[in-house]
């Protein structure tokens, strides 16, 4: 069985991806650990699922990166967004180490150069990678469902750390454009088929698991809620990028669609998130 160690298995991409690659019985998982997280609760959970922690500094990589990728077959980073320049080294190390493909930390929305600087950095390590020579899957997945609806006064209690996030969802943008959206927790179950299939070695996948409108999004939360949303007009130009038939322009990227690769994987729908995020 090949093993997969996971860049940032501790924040909410790389837990939906641990989780997704532990599920799926195909893998053995390993993940990196910074020394001053080792005792933390998270990692003592990852490690009584019978993830293998490997402990490594990545602001100050040493040798021991390189024992933490011995008998790695791929490397799957879900690093912060703040971070995206460290796994220049780590996919140096991979390659050294024969690591036989490297999924870097993207797992967001589709886009072209020019447009965002966080998107621009990415497609850097995008060509850094494809510099190095290490066989790559490049993996978006729309926008988080649980970042999308708007808030009750229940969600404010319960999603406190994001409530700057939630308040805008109600402002409403000019035009008629659909974004891909998907349920975090369907990220890594994504992960593990995608990583699984050699058809998608030194490709782009993109994951989007619906397709909607911010008023197919307002009529959504009405229909679970019972209650009207108190829309926010803004006169704002929207470009419409995260959508499955950009991600396939090569402008974007050229992306192979995961749920044409995988017709009897299916990914949760807004209104089911909706009935719980409500619930």
């Amino acid at each position: 069985m090949q093993t997969v160690l996971v860049v940032g298995a501790t924040g909410q991409t790389g837990r939906s991806i641990v989780a997704g690659l532990l599920e799926s019985n195909n893998f053995r998982v390993a993940a990196v650990i910074r020394p001053e997280s080792v005792h933390k609760d998270i990692v003592n959970e990852l490690r009584n699922s019978g993830v293998d922690i490997r402990v490594v500094d990545l602001g100050n990589i040493d040798h021991r990166l390189d024992d933490a990728l011995q008998g790695i077959h791929a490397v799957v980073s879900a690093i912060s967004a703040s971070k995206l320049d460290l796994q220049r080294p780590i996919v140096d190390a991979a390659k050294k180490a024969g690591v036989k493909r490297f999924v870097p930390s993207d797992f967001g929305s589709a886009c072209t150069r020019g447009v965002r600087p966080r998107f621009d950095q990415k497609l850097d390590i995008h060509e850094y990678i494809k510099s190095s020579g290490i066989p790559y899957t490049f993996i978006d997945v729309g926008w988080w469902m649980q970042l999308i609806l708007p808030f009750t006064d229940k969600n404010l209690t319960l999603y406190e750390g994001l409530r700057c996030m939630y308040e805008g969802n109600r402002q409403l943008y000019e035009g008629n454009f659909k974004t891909a959206l998907t349920d975090l927790r369907d990220i890594g179950r994504f992960v593990a088929r995608i990583i699984a299939d050699p058809r998608t070695f030194n490709a782009y996948i993109f994951c989007g698991g619906e397709e909607l409108t911010q008023q197919e999004i307002f009529d959504i939360s009405e229909k679970v809620t019972g209650k009207t949303v108190e829309i926010i007009p803004v006169s704002m130009w929207i470009r419409g990028d995260n959508r499955m038939d950009n991600a396939r322009k090569i402008e974007y990227g050229g992306a192979m669609d995961a749920k044409a690769l995988y017709p009897d994987f299916s990914p949760r729908r807004l209104i089911d998130f909706a009935r719980e995020f409500y619930g």
